[in-house]
């Protein structure tokens, strides 16, 4: 009898919870807003990127 009474307790406070509460535990995903998306500009590696460093000193 306790399981059946705890278990409607916890129905009934799931229920009532905001949505934004239940995005927050992951139970409704929201869609991102298009003006808050930024893009960002590719990636580009300098011309000397292939090219190792020679070092002055060579350590022993």
């Amino acid at each position: 009898m306790k399981k059946i009474i705890f278990m409607l307790a916890m129905i009934s406070f799931l229920g009532a919870c905001s949505k934004t509460a239940r995005e927050n535990v992951g139970l409704i995903k929201s869609k991102p807003d298009a003006s808050q998306i930024m893009t960002q500009e590719q990636l580009v590696l300098p011309p000397d990127f292939d090219t190792i460093p020679v070092s002055q000193e060579i350590r022993k």
